[in-house]
């Protein structure tokens, strides 16, 4: 492979990284930066280490290049100059996409912070797959005085032509000759107009006033001017752009190129990209891990859903022509569906273009002839675990070679998640031009299941188990699968076939296909029989392998049928329990061992024994070896192997949080299951949907018996129907308000144990947004906005959205409107001119008031007509 990355910086600043010293990634931390299939920079603001990640130079080892960089500090207060060379701080905290220093306020008592990010914005794939990182210096002068202060970027001490500015781009600094393909660029800029952004060789020079003379060299400086306790922004933006090629599965030389070349033609493009969308991508970044951050559980867990992120940087491979797929990670395979099809729910839900790709990559590569719809393990099909093959198949490819171990034709839980995975994008996009496009693969792929109950190795009859008839049997019951180490573990190739059923009779529905609906259903439910006459009523059932629990778990966030009782699965549940001696033995295999044991465990409502396994394996990879953190291995012990299915931890977030959205068919699932620490009550639980997330809170009493919550989205989110746990089985009084005013609808019980819901149809969708909230109380009584003579009451309320304060208020008659805030001590801190309304219900935002206790008046012609309060943490 050639991956040679050259860094064209402040005048021709050009370096080779790949002859720098090579070092274990495993003494590196700080949170990796970049793209999706873009490869990273990754800061250690500890040590002032930055490392460059390229593609896989080697199955066991994510090889990292240590580069010779740094950050540097001037400071200036009267006569006294201070400067800090190699930044470095212990205070500092990595929480994918976003990574925090704080070097202090040691330097002339100029406090300096640091926020660097990666291009991930939910939603966004072009700037998800940019190959930048971000650096944003906040720089507050505590002095009572004026001062002066810089940072400085220098990425080695080269020579070369003149430095120069094109488009009017300040600090994007390159040569004068044309623009290689394997190269970097560095950009700078303020928030302050009267920053001054130089370039040149010298840190001495630098260190003398903070600026530098233009000429050759690798550094580049932004210097302003403070007054006092006033705060400025000084930015950076490292930009790159590579070539790859590489030999694929059949020897084939092949330049397969990155995603982002759609987008952009040099490192010049990417920076100017960076640059231009700083403020909104860093905006974006911080929300996605502060918003995690904000719900009330422990801060270990919402640490893990997001350091669990690093396969975006590590593992994603994204050509040119829109082939995706993950890289396994401690084998030299790239895809491994048995694998990715765990650990994709994070993806799927913000970024699911590449997903959706993915999936179209392995329905045209499925086998044909005997084996048609058979879903190949991987796209690069190496003849050992060492065998260094670094491209992907081509399209429709069918007859790639693939896993090496054992003959993957025999494997029905690749079919099965092929069919899963595309069920739950379908859910999270609502994308059913892309459904069409794969239906035909995905119903060869289903009469592959329903063969593989009957023929599964080599295509050899066997017949089912007694009493079963083959004609009736449904259940790849002779199949190998992912647990090829340990040999066929069926119960977990069972599992996975009930839900497939089951999602593919939801999607039959989808399209307008009844009769297919009903096949499926059907099919589904002599499964589910068969599961239980074969495996989940046997007394020694889930005493063996945590598959044997199977994936319980994804019927329940994928808001399907669950495909066991209750008595089976809390025996299964008790049955594990102790043979993993209380969540203690995580086997080799820890991330199916979270997701298949631990989620099961929520999923049937013992929460708390299920987070015990998350923690317990937080504990063994991330408290005892934190520099492991990025690089988990497969196995439980230590590894830098980075492996792909790390992410699989956010299945239990889905099903923490009981969130599930239909997009096509507009259905809401809220079945919260929570820890008992909770005490019966969930805030600023994030709903995590493409580009548009909500905002859950929720308060229950004795296990939801009565519920009462509050749901809103960014963006408009139109609902028809909401589906609510129901675990008294009983009929409620239900209350349903949206931004304050009753909606009707009408509700129907259904279903019993695990799988009893209510659910609220309406006669036209809804629309849930920032100020259209949708409040529902079950048994519990929602307060609604009066009206009198079909007029509106004076009213007041505030809400906390985002570190954003929205007022809502109403008014009976025309007015001129004011709203006045003042602080606890009753000083008016905020006074704003709403000016002349009508009548009616209206909305206020208030930004920028630091932490405290507020209330806010509304007044109506110069009178005060109504006082709410609010608390303002951030």
């Amino acid at each position: 492979m050639r991956s040679v990355l050259k860094l064209l910086l402040a005048a021709i600043t050009v370096i080779n990284l790949a002859a720098q010293d090579l070092f274990a990634a495993a003494q590196t931390t700080g949170t990796p930066l970049g793209g999706l299939g873009a490869s990273y920079i990754l800061y250690n603001g500890a040590k002032s280490i930055f490392v460059k990640g390229y593609r896989l130079t080697r199955q066991h080892w994510y090889q990292e290049a240590k580069f010779d960089a740094s950050f540097n500090l001037y400071t200036k207060v009267g006569s006294t100059v201070k400067t800090f060379s190699g930044m470095r701080s212990d205070d500092e905290d990595a929480l994918i996409p976003i990574y925090r220093v704080n070097y202090g306020k040691i330097y002339n008592n100029i406090d300096v912070k640091l926020l660097a990010f990666g291009p991930y914005v939910s939603g966004d794939e072009k700037s998800s797959v940019m190959p930048l990182a971000f650096f944003e210096f906040s720089l507050e002068n505590k002095n009572s005085v004026s001062a002066e202060a810089a940072i400085a970027f220098q990425i080695s001490d080269l020579a070369g032509t003149n430095p120069q500015r094109r488009d009017s781009i300040s600090g994007v600094y390159w040569s004068g000759t044309s623009i290689n393909a394997d190269n970097s660029a560095l950009g700078a800029a303020s928030d302050m107009s009267s920053a001054k952004i130089t370039t040149g060789s010298s840190l001495t020079e630098f260190n003398a006033s903070g600026t530098l003379s233009n000429k050759n060299g690798g550094v580049v400086a932004v210097k302003l001017n403070l007054k006092p306790s006033q705060t400025g922004k000084i930015r950076f933006v490292l930009g790159w752009y590579q070539t790859f090629t590489d030999r694929n599965w059949d020897g084939k030389l092949v330049d397969e190129g990155f995603y982002y070349m759609n987008y952009i033609k040099s490192s010049i493009d990417a920076v100017k990209y960076g640059l231009s969308e700083f403020v909104r991508i860093r905006d974006g970044a911080s929300g996605f891990a502060n918003r995690i951050r904000a719900v009330n559980l422990p801060d270990w867990y919402t640490d893990r859903l997001l350091n669990n992120l690093y396969p975006l940087t590590h593992n994603s491979q994204y050509a040119k022509d829109g082939r995706f797929a993950w890289r396994e990670g401690k084998y030299f395979i790239i895809g491994t569906i048995d694998q990715q099809g765990h650990s994709q729910i994070a993806s799927s839900y913000n970024w699911p273009e590449g997903q959706w790709r993915q999936m179209l990559f392995w329905a045209r590569t499925q086998r044909r002839g005997d084996f048609l719809g058979q879903i190949h393990h991987d796209f690069n099909g190496p003849k050992s675990g060492s065998e260094k093959i670094n491209a992907l198949c081509d399209w429709d490819d069918h007859d790639h070679r693939d896993y090496w171990w054992s003959k993957t034709t025999n494997w029905s839980d690749l079919n099965s998640l092929f069919i899963i995975n595309i069920y739950e994008l379908f859910l999270a996009t609502g994308n059913m031009d892309t459904l069409n496009t794969l239906w035909p693969y995905m119903m060869n792929t289903a009469e592959r299941i329903l063969f593989q109950a009957k023929r599964c190795i080599d295509n050899q009859y066997m017949a089912p188990p007694s009493p079963f008839d083959s004609t009736e049997f449904v259940l790849p019951y002779q199949c190998l699968g992912s647990y090829d180490r340990e040999g066929a573990t069926n119960e977990y190739n069972g599992s996975l076939a009930l839900v497939a059923y089951s999602a593919l009779a939801e999607m039959c529905r989808a399209r307008g296909d009844e009769e297919g609906g009903e096949k499926w259903d059907e099919i589904f439910e002599r499964g589910k029989k068969q599961f239980s006459a074969i495996y989940s009523s046997k007394p020694h059932y889930a005493t063996n392998s945590e598959g044997e629990l199977g994936v319980y778990n994804f019927s329940r966030h994928l808001g399907l049928p669950v495909i066991m009782s209750d008595e089976e699965a809390n025996r299964a549940f008790d049955n594990y329990w102790d043979k993993s001696v209380g969540g203690r033995d995580l086997l080799p295999w820890h991330f199916y061992t979270i997701n298949h044991f631990g989620d099961f465990g929520i999923a049937i409502g013992k929460v708390d024994e299920g987070l015990a396994v998350h923690y317990n394996d937080y504990e063994q990879h991330c408290v005892k070896r934190p520099n492991y953190y990025f690089w988990q291995d497969l196995d439980a012990s230590p590894g830098m192997h980075t492996y792909m299915t790390a992410p699989v931890v956010w299945h239990s977030l889905m099903l923490i949080t009981g969130f599930c959205m239909d997009k096509f068919n507009q259905r809401l699932w809220i079945r919260p299951l929570l820890p008992s620490q909770n005490n019966g009550r969930l805030t600023n639980a994030p709903l995590v949907s493409p580009g548009n997330w909500g905002t859950l809170d929720y308060l229950e009493t004795e296990n939801g018996k009565t519920q009462e919550m509050s749901i809103q989205f960014d963006n408009t989110m139109p609902v028809k129907e909401i589906i609510l746990k129901n675990p008294s089985e009983k009929k409620h009084g239900l209350d349903v308000v949206l931004g304050g005013r009753s909606v009707p609808y009408k509700a129907t019980y259904l279903g019993k144990g695990l799988d009893a819901v209510i659910k609220i149809k309406f006669d036209d969708p809804i629309e849930i947004d920032p100020v259209n909230v949708l409040q529902i109380g079950v048994d519990r009584e929602i307060a609604v906005r009066r009206f009198t003579n079909g007029r509106t009451v004076n009213s007041l309320s505030v809400r906390n959205i985002d570190k954003k304060q929205i007022v809502e208020y109403s008014i009976q008659k025309r007015g001129k409107v004011d709203l006045a805030v003042y602080s606890a001590n009753g000083v008016q801190v905020r006074k704003i001119n709403v000016g002349i309304k009508t009548a009616g219900n209206f909305s206020q935002t208030i930004n920028n008031l630091s932490n405290g206790f507020y209330y806010i008046q509304l007044i109506h012609d110069g009178k005060c007509i109504s006082t709410a309060s609010m608390v303002i943490t951030k």
